[in-house]
């Protein structure tokens, strides 16, 4: 990277200059133990082996802080110890040495850890729910259940891929905080949408030690928050952590396969699981929501034979609820669109897939046959990003 570059990212005064400078800071920043998680590893933390959407598990136990330094900062137990060896062994090396800390992470101290992944979602899912209801309840085609879907729908098509409704959809949206993977420590409270700090701290003299002593026990740093580090789950020393913690009996480092299976079965859950009833959930509410706040509205008519123009008080009715079939139509639909593949050709072929399959095994297996298809679009869309990404 060219020394003693100006970011001006975030702080210019016109949008022209504002896409050259951030461009500029794309271009010019790069280096060897970084992770780009805007144009490359954008899921990272989010994704199994088979590019299914993942999120932590909800349990105390697999969770630590770090009690001397940051004791209201955690994250998953093995990243904490392998973060605590970095600590230790760079504090070493800065106590003994002429080396410093880069500006902004003076002590190395944790600022941000864990952010729960449940009670983001929980949070979203109120903004967003307010945000459709609001599209729809001045609708006055709107007076009855099925008419408010087909409604719901066409307003989905234009606006679910910026806000998705279900947790798959939510887990790889930019709503969605990385640090709800656990494998996250932050060490520098600073504005993330400012690229000026980020070009002090890759800028220091003192970075590349820094940079040196965090790759080598394990974690990358973010490209676009240089003072973030992520737990790579390929490097030896934080498999070793895993191995530890997972209490495995073996001398050799654990392969990939062996890392992926550990966080398949002890710290994260398929979030296709729940998209089913996470969608039934919300739109329901947002039904039961317009309902209550416009409960009936006046409906204009012209009669012809009297020429005059009478008025009517339309009532919504209540719910017509759909049987299993047209949820998981519905379902492939919203997760087509959150995903950015839909069109009505290949939901209708997928669909087929979908319906046969409930017919012969059972709706579990149906949602496991949506899972699958979206996850062969999302491994389609990551691996194009990549190749796009390596020709730049």
């Amino acid at each position: 990277m060219v020394d003693k570059v100006r970011f001006r990212g975030g702080s210019t005064s016109n949008l022209r200059l504002e896409i050259q400078e951030r461009q500029k800071y794309r271009d010019l920043v790069d280096f060897e133990g970084m992770i780009d998680t805007l144009y490359d590893n954008f899921s990272y933390g989010f994704l199994n082996e088979n590019y299914e959407p993942v999120y932590t598990v909800e349990d105390p136990a697999i969770f630590s802080n770090f009690p001397d330094i940051s004791s209201d900062v955690r994250c998953l137990g093995f990243v904490a110890q392998a973060f605590n060896a970095f600590r230790e062994d760079y504090l070493f090396r800065i106590n003994n040495t002429d080396k410093n800390f880069p500006k902004y992470v003076d002590g190395v101290v944790p600022t941000l850890g864990y952010e729960s992944f449940e009670e983001s979602f929980n949070n979203y899912t109120t903004y967003v729910s307010v945000k459709y209801s609001s599209f729809l309840e001045g609708n006055i085609n709107i007076g009855d259940f099925s008419v408010y879907l087909e409604e719901l729908k066409k307003i989905m098509i234009e606006e679910v891929f910026a806000f998705p409704v279900t947790k798959s959809g939510f887990l790889l949206s930019r709503h969605n905080s990385p640090r709800s993977s656990g494998l996250v420590v932050e060490l520098a409270d600073l504005d993330y949408n400012s690229d000026f700090e980020k070009g002090e701290i890759l800028q220091s003299k003192d970075f590349n030690c820094f940079l040196e002593y965090a790759t080598t026990h394990g974690f990358l740093i973010d490209k676009y928050a240089p003072w973030r580090l992520y737990a790579n789950l390929k490097h030896p020393t934080i498999k070793a952590f895993l191995r530890r913690a997972s209490e495995i009996n073996q001398d050799r480092s654990l392969t990939d396969s062996q890392v992926q299976g550990i966080m398949n079965s002890i710290y994260r859950i398929r979030s296709h699981k729940d998209d089913l009833y996470d969608l039934q959930d919300f739109v329901i509410k947002i039904y039961n929501d317009i309902k209550k706040e416009v409960e009936y509205f006046i409906r204009s008519s012209y009669n012809s034979s009297t020429s005059q123009i009478t008025t009517e008080s339309v009532f919504r009715q209540e719910i017509k609820f759909l049987n299993a079939e047209q949820w998981l139509d519905m379902l492939l639909f919203v997760r087509m669109l959150e995903t950015g593949v839909y069109s009505k050709h290949q939901h209708g072929m997928k669909l087929r897939q979908v319906l046969e399959c409930y017919r012969v095994y059972g709706l579990n297996q149906a949602l496991e046959k949506i899972g699958n298809i979206m996850s062969l679009y999302i491994r389609e869309i990551h691996e194009q990003s990549r190749q796009d990404y390596t020709n730049t």
